[in-house]
């Protein structure tokens, strides 16, 4: 074989693995490339994805932490009214006591005018019996039996008992065998409800 032949063979060998070489060169990039594409695009889903999951847990949290604050903001508003009611329950039974004791307190002619006002609320027609208590009954001022029939009016009297009762301020009014307590202290709790309601009004009327 002359040296121009053998040239021109190697020459034509070194083409083809150069022609291989590229084309493998070129396939490869191509693969690289649609390999890094694919990623991109899956890094970029994943991203959004975690944006989303994101966002979804701090509108939740959001949520949440506003539920929570409505609850608490709930619970000390109910705590704040109940410790108004108690204090307001306190004011007006302390009030409804002064009351009672500043008309226990009052000068024998109040105090028994007050009495006669009562009497002629709760007298019944026909004769009763009023009962005082002890120290009541040692201070009735002279004239009052009379005094109290002129005010109780037709059809109703009342005779004044020499016999004490058990109470320690206003009186038992009986009629036969039914009485009617009458001390202003029984009368203070049966009208206990509608007392505070007045007091109460009265007290935080300007609320």
């Amino acid at each position: 074989m002359s040296e121009a032949m053998f040239t021109g063979k190697v020459s034509g060998l070194e083409g083809i693995l150069a022609q291989i070489e590229g084309e493998a060169r070129a396939a490869a990039q191509q693969t690289l490339a649609a390999a890094k594409a694919r990623a991109d695009e899956e890094c970029a889903a994943i991203a959004a994805a975690a944006d989303e999951e994101c966002a979804a847990i701090a509108a939740k949290g959001r949520q949440q932490a506003q539920d929570a604050l409505r609850r608490a903001e709930s619970a000390a508003q109910l705590q704040r009214r109940r410790g108004l009611l108690a204090a307001k329950q306190a004011l007006i039974a302390e009030t409804l006591q002064a009351a009672l004791q500043k008309l226990q307190a009052l000068p024998d002619e109040e105090y028994f005018a007050a009495l006669r006002t009562l009497a002629v609320r709760y007298a019944q027609p026909g004769q009763g019996t009023l009962y005082f208590g002890s120290r009541d009954l040692a201070r009735v001022p002279q004239g009052y039996e009379a005094a109290l029939n002129a005010a109780l009016g037709e059809g109703k009297s009342v005779c004044i008992s020499p016999e004490s009762r058990p109470i320690a301020n206003g009186f038992v009014l009986a009629y036969g065998g039914i009485e009617e307590n009458c001390s202003l202290s029984a009368l203070f709790a049966a009208d206990r409800d509608a007392m505070q309601d007045l007091a109460g009004s009265i007290l935080f009327s300007a609320e």
